[in-house]
Parts: C-alpha cells; structure tokens; sequence
C-alpha cells in the first residue's frame, strides 16, 4: 500500500465550510494553504477546523461569567489569561494600553502579530512594558498567557 499521497492546495481564500467538506468527500486530512503567487502559507488540517468551528459554536454564546473565566489575578498586576479572550475586553477590565493599532481579535492573534512565531511554553518576553510568560501553548496557537506589569 502507498502512503504516500499527493498534497492539496487550496488558495488561502478558501472558506473553511468548502474546504471541510473537501476534506470529507475526497478523505484527506489536510491542505497546504497557498498565496496568490503559488507560494505556501502553511498548513490546514481537518483537527484545526473542527477546533475552530467548536470554539466558535461556544464562544459565539458565552455568559459573563464565562468571559470573566478567563482572566484569574495571581496578585496585583499579575494575571493569567485564556488567549482566546477578545482583545478589546481584555483591555477595558484590566485598564491596560496595548497600543491602539492591534488587527487581532484575541490576545493570541496579538501576541502572534507581534511575535511572528509561536512561541514554547515556558517561553518570556515583552511588548509595550507588559511582560509574558507562555502557560500553555501548542505547534498551532497559544491557549495560556501569564501577563505581568
């Protein structure tokens, strides 16, 4: 049996619907996203919808109290966070200035538009005086920050 099979390309204006149920029909697993000019962008994998799609149903109906989860205060100016938070809330409960020129919805988005990486867990670093440390992270996203000033 070959296992090696050849590799999908999709356009990174694919949506995520068309390019899910490609991934059902033919039984691939994931897709190489390319750019305009043929050149890659990264990878899709079917897990990476499927999360997507699940956080969003989710995210889509959190309480207050749901959204205020994921911030916990360690001590004064000291807080762990849920990276899926919405950048905006963020900012208004802990009266903090992140810059006004952010793109991102969440503090994941933010800290990968200003890191242009993952960062490991463990991991330290500083942008605009706060200084983070990465809780929990995987090869796709950061999930936990500790966020420090």
């Amino acid at each position: 049996e070959n296992l090696i099979k050849p590799v999908r390309y999709v356009p990174e204006s694919k949506s995520i619907k068309d390019l899910l149920i490609n991934f059902r029909l033919d039984g691939d697993i994931m897709a190489v996203v390319v750019d305009e000019f043929g050149g890659a962008e990264g990878v899709v994998f079917m897990e990476d919808i499927m999360e997507e799609v699940v956080l969003d149903i989710g995210d889509e109906y959190d309480s207050e109290k749901q959204q205020s989860e994921k911030i916990v205060k360690n001590a004064e100016r000291d807080f762990t966070v849920d990276c899926r938070i919405d950048l905006d809330d963020l900012v208004n409960r802990l009266k903090i200035d992140m810059g006004n020129h952010y793109k991102s919805a969440t503090l994941s988005g933010y800290l990968l538009e200003h890191l242009h990486l993952i960062p490991d867990t463990g991991q330290h670093f500083e942008i605009q005086g706060i200084k983070y440390t990465i809780v929990k992270s995987t090869p796709q996203t950061i999930d936990v920050v500790r966020m420090h000033w």
